[in-house]
């Protein structure tokens, strides 16, 4: 999928594209023990960042924010996108930092 605007992300999905003209904000449903290991990638594709965040539960992003309310991506390379995987729990990011 690709989108310019707020957009809430289905189960359905598993790359989503944006390409909007300012800040994003993305809602991905609940993770829940029916979509354990449903993988969604998002990628930016524009100078505004964009925050995520789950209908219900919390995102696994490291040890020091094991339980965050939103997770965000940024713009630069290292930094513009994301790969979410539920456990059946909450969502883990997973991100390539070079």
């Amino acid at each position: 999928s690709t989108t310019t605007a707020a957009y809430a992300i289905t189960l359905a999905e598993s790359i989503v594209f944006y390409t909007g003209t300012a800040a994003g904000t993305f809602s991905i449903p609940a993770a829940a023990t029916s979509n354990n290991g449903k993988q969604i990638i998002i990628k930016n594709k524009t100078g505004y960042g964009i925050t995520i965040t789950p209908a219900t539960g919390s995102i696994y992003i490291d040890n020091a924010n094991s339980a965050a309310a939103s997770v965000s991506i940024g713009i630069e390379a290292s930094n513009n996108w994301i790969k979410l995987v539920s456990d059946g729990t909450q969502w883990n990011v997973l991100r390539a930092l070079f």
